[in-house]
């Protein structure tokens, strides 16, 4: 395949170029390769990639450039699944903190499609990947998929306690079944720490002191005020709610994250 030099100032700075929906660039000896491995194998990133077509996809990628891109090093990557959700509005009305953090509104249009959390070293994120498509490729979806995905920074890589013995350096260790497995389950750990909003017909059945605790702990000045002030009985709220809210789970008012283990899995053993 073809690399197109870019020239700055007379220089040739770096060479370019494009395989399918890949972004392929090279400095010096080294190859930078960005963009969705789940499009360029499916033509689509609506569509979960399974463990082995992540394979095939690699191999794909090694024989078009005529080298092995194993040990290229892993900078940054996002893992996660699409799911079906036939109200997604709600699913994400009901997300509430994440490590203290309120999620934040993703917009586009001035509509709010999607919800994300903002870490120092991470993201979590939940979208309408149904309307996405809509509005970049103009295609109408007969499906409403909610995309679910942890968004990983080499930082984060390094002091997660999970990949000690299994750390992801490179692509090969990426694509490792270990890694998927981790993977899987620390996206899905994220998920299980994020506090739920009742529905309003829960917060009418609450008791007048879970009702209270309820109303400062979403407040973020008084929840931070609480938090310092006051920490040992923060957390005791704070365990008396959730509580209320694995009962919330148990109950089958909020299945997200049942079916993300269950695609997970899926991808995991396909």
């Amino acid at each position: 395949m073809n690399f197109d030099p870019v020239v700055r100032k007379g220089v040739v700075v770096r060479y370019v170029s494009k395989l399918d929906n890949l972004h392929l660039t090279i400095r010096e000896d080294q190859l930078t390769i960005q963009n969705s491995i789940t499009k360029y194998y499916h033509g689509n990133n609506y569509t979960n990639l399974t463990y082995t077509q992540l394979q095939e996809a690699i191999c794909n990628i090694e024989n078009i450039l005529g080298v092995s891109i194993r040990k290229a090093k892993i900078m940054s990557f996002e893992y996660g699944c699409v799911i079906e959700d036939n109200n997604i509005p709600w699913t994400l009305s009901r997300l509430g903190h994440y490590k203290d953090k309120s999620p934040l509104s993703m917009h586009a249009n001035g509509l709010i499609y999607g919800s994300f959390y903002a870490n120092t070293t991470h993201k979590l994120k939940m979208y309408d990947k149904t309307s996405e498509i809509k509005r970049r490729e103009g295609i109408i979806l007969d499906k409403n998929h909610l995309r679910v995905e942890k968004c990983y920074t080499r930082s984060h890589l390094n002091s997660l306690r999970c990949l000690k013995s299994n750390p992801i350096i490179t692509l090969d260790d990426l694509a490792s079944w270990k890694a998927y497995e981790i993977l899987s389950q620390d996206l899905i750990n994220s998920l299980s720490k994020i506090e739920l909003k009742p529905m309003s017909k829960d917060l009418e059945n609450l008791s007048s002191m879970n009702l209270r605790r309820w109303c400062y702990i979403q407040d973020p000045y008084f929840r931070k005020v609480m938090q310092k002030n006051h920490p040992k009985a923060f957390e005791s709220d704070r365990r008396e709610l959730n509580k209320l809210i694995q009962e919330y789970r148990e109950s089958g008012h909020f299945m997200m994250i049942e079916e993300v283990t269950h695609k997970l899995a899926f991808n995991l053993a396909n």
